[in-house]
């Protein structure tokens, strides 16, 4: 499975090194290049954490995508996304 973040904030960065520190992880990770500082920190401790080159790239490669922005950053985030948030329930 391959797990997305929109946004590298300090939350993205929480949940990445947690989920990284239990054993046998086979989640890879790709980062929005939002925060450069904390996607480059995150993929350069994980081996499989990787850095896209924008958003569109995170939604078009997970299988899952977290969005992790603030909430007053939703709604723009969202509407540039377009077609391609289709939902799976």
């Amino acid at each position: 499975m391959k797990l997305g973040f929109i946004g590298t904030g300090a939350l993205t960065a929480a949940i990445v090194s947690g989920l990284k520190s239990v054993a046998d992880n086979s989640v890879s990770v790709l980062l929005s290049p939002r925060n450069e500082e904390i996607a480059a920190e995150l993929a350069a401790r994980y081996p499989d954490v990787c850095i896209a080159d924008d958003n569109q790239a995170v939604l078009d490669q997970c299988d899952l995508v977290m969005l992790a922005v603030r909430p007053q950053m939703t709604s723009c985030r969202v509407c540039g996304f377009g077609a391609s948030i289709t939902s799976s329930a």
